[in-house]
């Protein structure tokens, strides 16, 4: 894997470790990693319609399955089913 820092140079990273531990500065600054300065979210929305793959989602929000996970990782997660495949997608975009 390549990465290019900040002053223009590449680099290259052995895929196996921890950005942290390559010393990657375009990937680790400060002693932070970038990834842990997003912001934490505790609402999701699941759109999904009639489609082989989408299927499981009606299954688990029906059978509490989707519940319990949220409810285990202290979050909300609404599941809700559309009829058009466009329209769930238009909806959540």
């Amino acid at each position: 894997m390549k990465d290019t820092e900040q002053n223009g140079n590449t680099v290259d990273h052995d895929v196996r470790q921890r950005p942290e531990d390559r010393g990657c500065r375009s990937c680790h600054r400060g002693g932070v990693a970038v990834a842990a300065l997003a912001a934490e979210k505790k609402d999701f929305k699941v759109a999904w319609s009639i489609y082989v793959g989408w299927m499981p989602w009606g299954y688990a929000a029906d059978t509490g399955i989707v519940k319990k996970w949220a409810d285990k990782y202290g979050i909300n997660i609404e599941v809700k089913q559309f009829t058009d495949c466009v329209e769930s997608i238009n909806q959540y975009t």
